[in-house]
């Protein structure tokens, strides 16, 4: 049983490899059934649906057998089309809070954004600042991801985020005490002039 379910498990990956996203559902027999599948770009995603047709509908004309097709691929769409745009909604503007201490000061703050695999953070207390960081390549052969499956922050993207609030309060921390002596080299850099050195030909 689980040799036959692997084989047809292989076939249908191999239709549904090369079903063409152009809108139509494309049927293919397998062992005397009729499969039907569905393939669809949307927001960057690549869907895709199986399915099968009953036996009692098969032996039906084919007019009935698309209108069932359609009719599952239209339930799924639909489906899908809102659960991507509402995770995309939240992707985009998640506001969630994130909270962590450094040296015995409590950093308030949270992720303002996830798109493109960033993880964007602001700081809002005590100073205020944003930091973000690329989950990649790299980060995804690691097993790191920014979402779980379930679609919540994972564990992984809650402590990087907790490191961004970190990064945020150092550096603004840094810069008020060192303010006047940043101001200083901002000013020499403004109304720098190149020294004047020997020409290579004079002696």
């Amino acid at each position: 049983m689980s040799q036959q379910r692997s084989t047809r498990d292989t076939a249908e990956h191999l239709h549904l490899g090369i079903i063409p996203k152009d809108g139509r559902v494309h049927f293919w027999e397998d062992r005397g059934e009729i499969r039907f599948g569905y393939a669809k770009r949307y927001r960057n995603r690549e869907l895709k649906l199986s399915g099968s047709v009953p036996k009692d509908i098969q032996r039906r004309d084919a007019r009935v057998i698309r209108a069932h097709a359609a009719q599952i691929v239209r339930a799924w769409w639909r489906k899908h089309r809102t659960e991507i745009d509402r995770f995309d909604a939240y992707e985009a503007h998640p506001d969630f809070p994130v909270t962590t201490k450094d040296r015995g000061v409590v950093l308030t703050g949270r992720i303002v954004s996830a798109v493109n695999s960033t993880l964007r953070v602001r700081l809002e207390t005590p100073y205020t600042g944003e930091r973000h960081i690329e989950y990649r390549w790299a980060s995804a052969m690691a097993g790191h991801f920014i979402f779980t499956k379930s679609g919540e922050f994972s564990a992984d993207a809650i402590a990087t985020a907790k490191y961004l609030l970190v990064e945020i309060y150092r550096k603004e921390q840094h810069r008020e005490r060192h303010r006047d002596t940043i101001a200083l080299a901002d000013r020499l850099n403004r109304n720098s002039m190149a020294p004047r050195t020997p020409s290579p030909t004079s002696r």
